[in-house]
């Protein structure tokens, strides 16, 4: 009985210095550094992710970089001058952590199309300064804490093609603000928008000759703030926003939801936004999240969830909540690592694996901090759910 437990120790630690040396392996290995002009067509394929951007990459005019599903671009700025394709798949999504995206300037026909991608923090198609054109394509992602409040919402500084935001879930994220010409429509749809950080969650400068601003099928899930707006000294502002739900049905709620003539002569117009939807349209995503009641203005439920989707191997996250690490007690779930001051720390469901870490004085993981990066080895693709209070 002796011989066997010492068998099986050996066995278990044998097993942990594998995955010591397969995390290892990951970071040197996988990682790829990436800077610079890029001036042929490029893809970034999953064998180099993740992709940590040193200071900036610029694509050059004419010039397409293409990011294949299942791939994580880490810090940094991409300043796009052709085009960026970041397409990726319901099961294998694309992740931006810390990532500033934005068009490049002297052209007028650069293209940003995300699909299917994740961003956690940095900017997307911020204020440049200068004058870039180009044109956003924003579908089926997941924006959190995107935007630097006011100085940064997703700016577009009359596009030169139509531009399509269409299933979005915006969390904790700046709003869009839109300035059209010529016969240029930005469709806005069937997204999600929840405690947005700047004034307003859509809102439109100046729409000259033929062009549009569309925005409808949206949730508007934060009832405390302006969602849609037409600001005061923009001669040329106008929105339609109707069959939009609210996160009410109170008219005086929704009312004071919308910012335009109504509110200040100084703005050019109103914003039709009636008829209204009751409930939110079947083809907007869902956000579980506490809304206000319309008749008691009382809180209706006090969570939101979001999933954590993992590979199969090894996967690169952030978050920018806290997070208590017993949410990983999964079957699918390896390990889980985390860098501290004081080195790696580790994680397990398997409590074998944790003695043994113990024993070889590594330390453990209690808990994973707002902002925190860390490395999750799944034996199995698998999605971790994580609850969290809203305040």
């Amino acid at each position: 009985m002796v011989t066997l437990k010492i068998v099986f120790r050996r066995a278990i630690t044998f097993s942990l210095l594998l995955l010591l040396i397969s995390f290892a392996n990951t970071i040197s290995a996988i990682a790829t550094d990436v800077e610079g002009i890029i001036t042929e067509n490029t893809t970034w394929d999953l064998s180099g992710s993740p992709y940590i951007i040193r200071d900036r990459v610029q694509v050059a005019n004419g010039v397409t970089l293409t990011i294949e599903p299942g791939v994580i671009v880490q810090d940094g700025a991409i300043e796009v001058f052709g085009a960026l394709k970041a397409i990726g798949t319901e099961e294998k999504r694309i992740t931006f952590e810390n990532v500033k995206i934005l068009p490049g300037s002297t052209v007028d026909s650069s293209l940003i199309h995300l699909e299917f991608c994740t961003l956690n923090g940095g900017e997307l198609f911020p204020p440049t300064g200068y004058a870039a054109h180009g044109s956003l394509i924003l579908r089926d992602s997941v924006l959190n804490e995107v935007g630097n409040n006011y100085s940064s919402p997703i700016y577009l500084w009359y596009p030169s093609s139509n531009c399509y935001i269409e299933r979005n879930v915006f969390n904790h994220s700046t709003g869009i603000s839109i300035g059209t010409d010529g016969d240029i429509s930005v469709f806005i749809r069937n997204n999600v928008f929840y405690q947005w950080t700047t004034d307003y969650a859509v809102q439109n400068w100046a729409s000259y000759d033929s062009s549009k601003t569309v925005v409808e099928f949206n949730s508007f899930l934060t009832t405390d703030k302006i969602a849609v707006m037409l600001p005061a000294g923009y001669n040329n502002a106008a929105m339609n926003a109707t069959n939009n739900y609210w996160g009410t049905t109170d008219p005086e709620i929704i009312s004071s939801m919308i910012f335009d003539k109504n509110d200040d002569l100084g703005c050019s117009d109103y914003i039709e936004y009636e008829p209204f939807l009751i409930e939110p349209h079947p083809d907007t995503p869902s956000l579980n999240i506490g809304v206000t009641n319309s008749t008691t203005n009382s809180t209706t439920n006090s969570s939101e969830t979001f999933l954590i989707s993992c590979l199969q191997g090894w996967n690169l996250k952030g978050t920018s909540y806290p997070i208590d690490i017993s949410i990983f007690n999964n079957p699918k779930i390896v390990s889980v690592w985390k860098w501290s001051e004081n080195g790696w720390q580790f994680w397990s469901p398997d409590t074998s694996l944790m003695e043994i870490a113990q024993f070889y004085g590594i330390d453990l993981i209690t808990k994973i901090n707002a902002g925190d990066g860390f490395w999750i080895k799944a034996s199995a693709p698998v999605e971790v759910p994580i609850e969290l209070q809203l305040q």
